[in-house]
């Protein structure tokens, strides 16, 4: 009997829990799948490995974002950012702006675009006094944050 890709990298994903490890390190494991595929992978590794420590790299930053307890973005080597998602989530924002800001502490990235300056600001350290009136500071998941942090 085949296995398709999917069923293999569920077995793959069995043999190395059958060992009991307290940490599991997995490179892109939901790559080469569909997204119901994904998502049922997903599930099982979590269902079978309650309590394990399990580091995750991979691009499909949206299946990541339901299942993540810490995050660590890394460039080129360097870590950019690193802390756990919920603080990320409420502390790390998006500001849409006309001007660009000052380099201060806390402003993590600008862009400038076509309709503005795009900032990420982290509101632990950012001063919220140096954003001009009316500006708002917006929440990101986790595929913005990638984008504005890396690009």
């Amino acid at each position: 009997m085949a296995l398709s890709l999917g069923q293999k990298q569920k077995l793959a994903l069995l043999q190395a829990l059958g060992h009991a490890p307290e940490l599991l390190l997995l490179d892109e494991p939901v790559a080469s799948l569909d997204p119901l595929m994904r998502r049922e992978f997903m599930r099982t590794l979590f269902d079978d490995a309650p309590g394990r420590t399990v580091l995750i790299s991979s691009h499909l930053l949206s299946d990541l974002e339901r299942i993540i307890t810490h995050l660590v973005l890394m460039k080129e080597g360097r870590i950019l950012l690193a802390d756990e998602w919920d603080v990320l989530v409420e502390k790390v924002q998006r500001v849409q702006l006309q001007q660009r800001l000052p380099e201060v502490p806390g402003l993590l990235a600008q862009h400038v675009r076509a309709d503005g300056v795009t900032a990420v600001i982290d509101t632990r350290q950012f001063d919220l006094s140096l954003l001009p009136a009316g500006a708002q500071p917006a929440a990101m998941n986790l595929d913005a944050l990638f984008v504005e942090l890396v690009s």
